[in-house]
């Protein structure tokens, strides 16, 4: 789901993020590998500071309208 999916990336930029000062930094590809996502997910994350949101037009109604 969209959920997991997203704390999934997050884990893995903690990963690459908090890796020991004295070793060598994982590759993003094999740190996506191990989490079971995308590259390009991965690295666009990385570049927006965050996981990818969803694609599609903007909400029109608040959550709280839906509910």
């Amino acid at each position: 789901s969209y959920i997991n999916r997203r704390s999934t990336i997050c884990k893995a930029l903690n990963e690459l993020n908090n890796y020991p000062s004295n070793s060598k930094c994982p590759s993003i590809n094999k740190v996506a590998k191990s989490f079971g996502i995308p590259e390009a997910i991965l690295r666009h994350a990385i570049k927006n500071g965050n996981s990818p949101n969803r694609s599609g037009p903007p909400t029109i109604l608040t959550e709280h309208e839906e509910n």
